[in-house]
């Protein structure tokens, strides 16, 4: 078995066939820039972000679930984490009093990118059934968003689900993001559930992309999202799959 983001990273080979025109779509979307909130600046060390935004993104997952946390209880929760992925036993530093701060922020433009969006409802870490070659998986963000009506009742958008993916880094998006995001997509459609619309957040660089299925399917393979979705999970059912 292969994690999803395994496998977005790896079979550079397969995504090449599948999605011929997507590193011309990812320049052209980091060209573009769609912004939502002013980039958040760091003077701390680079090798501590990862972990100040797995901070920040688990004090937003309280928040969402109605219990907010302290930064303390942030902190033991992921550290217990790290620690347990680790193959030898990591002691990491408390967040000084410039990382509280930075935490803070980026869980603020986190929760203000999430509320910009209408939702009806937010999950955090949505289960993601597995399928073939591929593992289970837990995505970062699926809002279901409500109806938006008109002043005369006329309903202007349906109720939909956005899938996003949150990456809190000082670096553009990567094909390899987007590959992630499509093998989500897949995995949903396989039980039946695809989503809408999927998307990724950066509340460090305060940028963000987000379009239909259809429209990232055609831009990047040329094809419908039914077509391109149902291809992936033949391919990661298939035995003989090469990566």
């Amino acid at each position: 078995m292969s994690s999803a983001g395994q496998f977005a990273r790896a079979a550079t080979s397969y995504w090449s066939e599948r999605l011929p025109r997507l590193e011309k779509f990812v320049r052209a979307v980091n060209l573009e820039g769609s912004r939502f909130s002013p980039p958040i600046a760091s003077e701390g060390d680079p090798g501590r972000h990862a972990f100040i935004a797995e901070l920040a993104f688990e004090m937003f997952r309280s928040e969402v679930a109605g219990r907010p946390s302290t930064l303390a209880m942030a902190e033991a929760r992921v550290s217990e984490r790290i620690a347990a992925l680790a193959e030898t036993p990591t002691e990491i530093a408390e967040a000084n009093t410039e990382e509280r701060k930075e935490v803070h922020k980026l869980r603020k433009a986190l929760s203000e990118f999430v509320s910009d969006h209408w939702p009806e409802k937010v999950i955090v870490n949505p289960r993601i059934a597995g399928c073939g070659k591929i593992d289970h998986a837990a995505a970062d963000l699926l809002i279901e968003r409500r109806p938006v009506h008109s002043p005369f009742g006329t309903e202007l958008e349906r109720a939909s689900k956005l899938l996003f993916e949150v990456k809190s880094v000082e670096r553009p998006f990567r094909a390899a993001d987007f590959r992630q995001l499509i093998i989500y997509a897949s995995l949903m459609s396989a039980e039946g559930g695809a989503p809408d619309a999927v998307g990724l957040v950066n509340p460090r660089r305060g940028t963000y992309f987000e379009c239909s299925l259809d429209e990232l399917a055609m831009d990047t393979a040329g094809t419908s999202a039914d077509d391109l979705l149902q291809q992936i999970v033949y391919d990661i059912s298939a035995p003989d799959l090469s990566q």
